[in-house]
């Protein structure tokens, strides 16, 4: 449907330069047998999940991973005057005693449920989580269970209740998973009367005006743009979902010389490229905001903030059904590792021109803006665009690998964390991208 969103491919391509970065080496990504085992690698909190093990960065939020028996938990606090830790008193839930006035001195106190660290969202009790880790709230009461990972619910069901009933959005989703008529008709029933009315709108729409597009001839890309053409009301009232944006990202940028994105490995051969020829490296920030908690973009602890463009399936053989593109990335670093966010940038195509761009992910022919978190030699997804432009002042041989120069700006690129986005929860529609934790 009214998705580009889904058809774009995270690349997370951490580049080192000569200055003495280093990426070390850890199981993250790597294959595992056990589901469900931990085990800590410096600051990294390592699960077996999917069968790779997935990692997070107790480091994050200044603390490092210690083994709780079998689980590993960001940590680093003690107890102080005497109180009792009680970080895992009945899973972390609302229902612990407020704080007493010490929240916030990464001590758990007594009468505080935990003070700056976070746990493995599978031993919260009743929450019945499969991964995902849980951070320490604010206020010291509790854990935020928004970064935990649901356990798999059936396509009917999902997370609602038969009181409230699916929205529009929710109804197109369940579909999805469908392969038969019988099902689409349950997902269509679990919906509330107002959603399954928008939804059966959209269809009658499409189905009077776009049938060549969206027919056994047509394609994903040729429906969702028929569809966004002759039934834009009945789209926007089916998918847009009133929310606030995680973040607000702006962007000044200028690059002589684009490198090769579509090398493997890319975690070595960018950084190689980068060390061999400097000429499109520049050495600041092209991009700038808050996020979050009114967290700065970029991160606070780098030492120096690199950024490049890169070209990305030029020649059109790495990948012959992706359209080749520009993908702009900048992270800042120490001389040991990557200070999150990461920010990265991607262009409908090569074929840049000057104008003004959509970063709403939900358009076809938009822009796109990510933030990252690095995690070992992987990464989670912490932000996505959903609104704003960018404004192309300059480009030239953008299409010509190994070349190309690029000019743009933005004062604003409405950015959501995902699974609270316009669009919904898109979480599920991410593949194998992990979300972070919501910070």
């Amino acid at each position: 449907m009214k998705w580009n969103l889904f058809a774009i491919m995270i690349l997370v391509a951490l580049f080192a330069v000569s200055c003495g970065d280093e990426d070390p080496s850890t199981d993250v990504g790597a294959e595992c047998t056990t589901a469900g085992e931990m085990k800590c690698e410096g600051d990294l909190a390592l699960t077996c999940q999917g069968g790779s093990w997935t990692a997070y960065d107790c480091a994050e939020i200044g603390k490092t991973c210690v083994m709780n028996g079998t689980a590993a938990e960001c940590s680093g606090g003690t107890t102080d005057n005497g109180g009792t830790d009680n970080a895992t008193d009945n899973g972390g839930t609302d229902t612990d005693t407020p704080a007493t006035g010490n929240c916030g001195n990464d001590k758990t106190d007594t009468g505080e449920a935990c003070d700056g660290d976070a746990k493995d969202c599978t031993t919260i009790a009743g929450g019945g989580y499969t991964g995902g880790f849980a951070e320490c709230k604010s206020d010291c009461s509790g854990y935020d269970e928004t970064g935990c990972i649901a356990g798999t619910d059936s396509p009917v069901t999902d997370s609602d209740t038969p009181a409230t009933g699916k929205t529009c959005l929710e109804i197109n989703q369940c579909t999805a998973d469908c392969t038969d008529q019988a099902c689409v008709d349950a997902c269509v029933a679990s919906g509330t009367t107002e959603a399954q009315a928008q939804y059966n709108a959209v269809m009658t729409c499409v189905s009077n005006n776009c049938a060549t597009e969206c027919g056994s001839g047509g394609t994903n890309e040729t429906c969702n743009a028929c569809a966004s053409e002759k039934c834009p009301d009945e789209m926007d009232a089916c998918f847009t979902v009133d929310v606030a944006p995680y973040g607000n990202i702006t962007a000044n940028a200028a690059f002589t010389f684009f490198y090769d994105g579509s090398c493997t490995p890319a975690d070595t051969c960018l950084g190689d490229q980068v060390n061999g020829n400097q000429a499109g490296l520049v050495m600041n920030s092209v991009f700038g905001g808050t996020y979050g908690s009114g967290k700065p973009v970029p991160g606070v602890g780098g030492q120096q903030t690199l950024s490049l463009a890169m070209h990305t399936n030029a020649d059109n053989t790495t990948d012959p059904v992706t359209p080749a593109s520009v993908v702009v990335m900048m992270q800042s670093q120490t001389q040991t590792g990557i200070v999150n966010p990461v920010v990265q940038m991607g262009f409908p195509s090569d074929a840049i021109t000057p104008g003004q761009l959509s970063t709403d992910a939900s358009q076809q022919g938009s822009a796109y803006l990510v933030l990252l978190n690095s995690l070992g030699n992987t990464s989670c997804l912490l932000a996505y665009s959903f609104g704003g432009t960018v404004n192309v002042t300059a480009a030239s041989n953008t299409t010509a690998p190994g070349a190309g120069t690029l000019n743009f700006d933005s004062t604003k690129i409405e950015v959501y964390y995902p699974k609270e986005t316009p669009m919904g929860d898109i979480s599920g529609n991410l593949g194998t991208t992990q979300v972070c934790p919501k910070e």
